[in-house]
């Protein structure tokens, strides 16, 4: 009952504040691998991080468990990992607080249905979803791989800005 509860109020603050979207198509702000910063700094990006409105509910790509949901204040913020079974996790970053009163530890959820809510918290410069995978029981930062083909085959709707710019064919 408490998670309808939230769930409810969330949806009634979403439709109230225009920064939230049901809007299922997402922009891509950094790629899983090597990135460069504007300034030139280098970095390794462990998942891909995609442009979402603050409030925007995050599906499931896979059934699964929830296996924590924790605070990293300098990196990813508020942040929950599942469990998909056969050593795959993924992890998901910079979500909102209030994520946390949808589940907990322990409960088990199925593909599609809502896991969080994107936000803008810990090491963030605009709002946006930070998405690890692995398949090796280790989403955090040295068993990750892209994250991509997962989301793709559970139907996300992702775009770089390549293909959103990009010319139709003839």
């Amino acid at each position: 009952m408490k998670k309808l509860v939230v769930l409810c109020l969330l949806l009634i603050f979403c439709l109230a504040i225009p920064v939230c979207s049901a809007n299922t198509s997402w922009n891509i702000l950094q790629p899983f691998g090597w990135n460069t910063d504007p300034d030139g700094h280098t970095w390794f990006n462990n998942g891909v991080n995609l442009i979402m409105p603050i409030g925007t509910p995050i599906p499931a790509p896979l059934s699964g468990t929830v296996i924590a949901m924790e605070t990293d204040p300098d990196g990813y913020g508020y942040y929950i990992v599942l469990d998909h079974g056969g050593g795959k996790q993924t992890i998901y970053g910079h979500i909102l607080q209030s994520s946390f009163s949808l589940h907990k530890i322990g409960d088990a959820f199925n593909k599609g249905d809502t896991i969080a809510f994107s936000g803008n918290e810990g090491n963030s410069s605009t709002p946006h979803l930070h998405v690890g995978y692995s398949e090796t029981n280790d989403p955090y930062k040295n068993g990750c791989i892209d994250p991509m083909p997962l989301l793709i085959d559970a139907g996300w709707d992702i775009q770089s800005e390549k293909e959103k710019t990009a010319a139709p064919s003839n």
